[in-house]
């Protein structure tokens, strides 16, 4: 990602670079200035200079672009240039499509091409089209850019070389400005006036970029000197309702906070060590995450609020010191897992991957019966609230060939507490059962000290805290791991949201692992180790 000075835009993606002149708006193409200047030059991005030239390698950088913004595609190149083939084209509009937590702008001057293939494309509504509109000869431009179902359609009338009589129905955004640089055309202070008028005229947003090299009077005085104040003021409108960098994102798209952080960047430091120590080991690693999402989380609050970052499974895919033999994703959701499977086919086309659409618990319970011998498990159990049933973490401890991280939803439980108050309650018995695995919640319970007279109201209460919930399941779990240890991740607040638990079933492997662990996080908040339990 290249940072961009251009007004409109936040930063510029480049997976085709070097073009052609196609009309007079071309003629002090900045591009080509820039690249021809390291023509011949070993090893530079331009060595070739302004030839064309595909980035393959470049296709996928939106994705691991965390923090949202607005991305102007081909800064430096026209994507429908005649010799970029239709399916690199529809490659470029796949990435755009998968991260929609950014916006971007694609802008042409070859709009027949952009008509022709229109049909072929996805138009998700994170993509901007327009066309470049320099003199009155090109306005049929806009004519293809009308049959074009963009959520958002915008000329770009820069450089400005003549006057414009336009027709804008349809049309979302117009961008004006005045051409810069050695040999720069002055533009006419009335040809600007006109577009706003017609701007105004059709309620369209105008966008006054510069003025380029000329001021409004058409003395060459610089682009800096000249500015970009237009009959008054700066016009910087939008298009209706796209202020936000991130509009098509709601609330239920956006989860998490600073624990989140936490909890991937413990998932990224164990899962490298993992497959360091064992990369000289007879096993096939297997990633196994049973939760996985769609491969991105949009952080909803604390100080990384409104960011994109990788989730898990992406996390697991990027490992590259001794990459997983295979990955293995389960989400019940089939809409998440045709994301998470789109993302897969980008990022990790040459990897062994499987997204399994179902129940968590049930996947493991056959993913645990299935490992064979000369196999070695990562097993992330990374659940919204309680989904993680206790036959689930037993099967894994019982395979002794496991590494288990397991999300323990503290808070949750404690709001469950909350709403019920009464132990016996046959609802709540089978949630709290299907957690810890008998009876022993039970114990967070006492009679109530001051019995009520009316035999209506309850008559046990519970006054146990995160320590009491995370100290129990901590027992029930070195009941059958040979060892665990666990980490609380909380809120701004301080709150305890989850903890996070490594156990291991595997007497050899648990000693290393806690080793692994303990370092991890050993600086900031060491993992703390439960009292020592007999085993069943």
């Amino acid at each position: 990602m290249q940072r961009s000075s251009i007004e409109w835009t936040e930063a510029t993606w480049n997976p085709v670079t070097g073009c052609t002149e196609v009309s007079p708006g071309c003629a002090h193409c900045y591009a080509k200035t820039f690249a021809e200047r390291f023509r011949g030059v070993p090893g530079h991005p331009y060595e070739k200079g302004f030839d064309l030239q595909r980035r393959p390698e470049r296709l996928d950088q939106p994705l691991r672009w965390k923090k949202p913004r607005t991305i102007f595609v081909n800064s430096m190149s026209d994507l429908f240039h005649e010799n970029v083939p239709d399916d690199y084209i529809r490659e470029v509009f796949e990435v755009m499509r998968i991260a929609d937590h950014h916006r971007f702008q694609v802008l042409t001057k070859r709009s027949a091409r952009l008509a022709a293939m229109a049909d072929s494309l996805p138009w998700p509504r994170n993509v901007w089209m327009g066309v470049s509109v320099e003199n009155q000869r090109f306005v049929s431009r806009v004519d293809d850019l009308r049959q074009v179902p963009a959520a958002v359609r915008f000329l770009s009338c820069e450089p400005l070389l003549g006057e414009l009589n336009l027709e804008l129905e349809g049309i979302d955004w117009v961008i004006a400005g005045g051409e810069s640089g050695p040999g720069a055309r002055p533009m006419r202070n009335e040809w600007a006036m006109s577009v706003l008028r017609q701007c105004v005229n059709a309620g369209t947003p105008f966008f006054f970029k510069q003025w380029g090299s000329h001021d409004a009077a058409g003395n060459r005085v610089g682009k800096k000197k000249a500015g970009r104040s237009f009959n008054g003021r700066l016009r910087n409108d939008l298009p209706k309702g796209r202020t936000m960098p991130r509009e098509h994102f709601t609330e239920q798209d956006s989860y998490g906070g600073d624990w989140t952080i936490t909890k991937l960047e413990n998932l990224r430091a164990y899962a490298d060590a993992y497959t360091t120590v064992l990369k000289n080991q007879p096993f096939d690693l297997i990633y196994l995450d049973a939760f996985a999402g769609e491969g991105s989380v949009a952080i909803k609050s604390g100080k990384h609020a409104g960011e994109v970052v990788d989730g898990s499974a992406t996390v697991a895919v990027n490992i590259t010191g001794k990459p997983f033999d295979e990955l293995r994703f389960v989400e019940q959701k089939p809409e998440v897992a045709a994301r998470l499977q789109e993302k897969l086919q980008l990022i990790a086309s040459n990897r062994i991957t499987t997204v399994e659409i179902g129940d968590a618990n049930e996947v493991v319970l056959d993913f645990c019966a299935n490992l064979g011998d000369f196999q070695r498990a990562l097993v992330l159990l990374d659940p919204f609230a309680t989904e993680v049933s206790w036959p689930t973490v037993q099967a894994l401890a019982d395979t002794k060939k496991c590494d288990v991280l397991i999300l323990f939803p503290t808070m949750p439980l404690r709001r469950m507490l909350k709403r019920f108050d009464d132990p016996q309650d046959a609802r709540f018995a089978r949630q709290m059962e299907r957690i810890y695995g008998n009876d022993s919640w039970k114990s967070l319970y006492r009679p109530r000290q001051q019995p009520s007279m009316f035999p209506s109201d309850p008559q046990f209460e519970s006054e146990a805290g995160a320590d009491a919930l995370v100290a129990l399941y901590e027992q029930r779990l070195n009941e059958v791991f040979v060892d665990s240890i666990s980490q609380s991740l909380t809120n701004k607040n301080n709150s305890r949201m989850f903890e996070f638990i490594v156990a291991w079933g595997d007497p050899k492997g648990a000693k290393v692992g806690r080793r692994i662990a303990s370092w991890i996080i050993g600086h900031e908040s060491p993992f703390r180790q439960p009292p020592t339990r007999p085993r069943r």
